[in-house]
């Protein structure tokens, strides 16, 4: 006997694996510009290997497309279990944000100016008043959006991004 050693207990607790599922979001791009597709897994043990119909082998798939296609990804778990998903990726239409019109507005105006804003949000603009850049507005779900008007100048749109896609920009 020696009475140095302490015995130790450790108590081992393995948990159930829930099974690995593999979807894609709804996405819209358009037309030749580049866009990244990424998978959401769920479930599986990592680290986890990916390979797309395309022969790619990273997490995400970066393209640019001419026309609506499918694409096809096989993700396979640690333990060597296997799920595919299959991404739709449509095209379309390029967004326009529009500013128009010459608008009095008293310094204390709440409403500002109104941008009309087509593709899907959530959206980002870039503006600039008298030709100097401001911060981009980002995360826009309201339609029209008021741009706020701090003070008097020329407001002019300079960027415009819908979720998936460059836009363009009028006034």
């Amino acid at each position: 006997d020696c009475d140095c050693i302490e015995a130790v207990v450790s108590e081992l607790i393995i948990d159930e694996v829930s099974d690995l599922s593999v979807s894609f979001e709804e996405i819209s791009v358009c037309a030749n510009q580049a866009f990244s597709l990424t998978p959401e897994i769920i479930g599986g043990v990592p680290p986890f290997d990916f390979l797309w119909d395309t022969g790619e082998s990273s997490d995400t798939l970066k393209a640019s497309l001419a026309a609506s296609t499918q694409y096809s990804l096989s993700v396979t778990d640690f333990c060597g279990n296997t799920s595919v998903a299959i991404a739709d990726v449509n095209i379309q239409n390029i967004p326009t944000a529009t500013l128009m019109g010459v608008y009095d507005l008293c310094e204390t105006a709440e409403t500002g100016i109104p941008v009309q804003l087509e593709g899907n949000p959530p959206w980002t603009i870039e503006h600039s008043i008298d030709g100097a850049e401001q911060v981009p507005i980002e995360n826009i779900h309201i339609n029209p959006f008021y741009l706020n008007t701090p003070k008097e100048g020329i407001y002019e749109l300079t960027a415009f991004n819908d979720a998936y896609c460059e836009g363009r920009v009028m006034g």
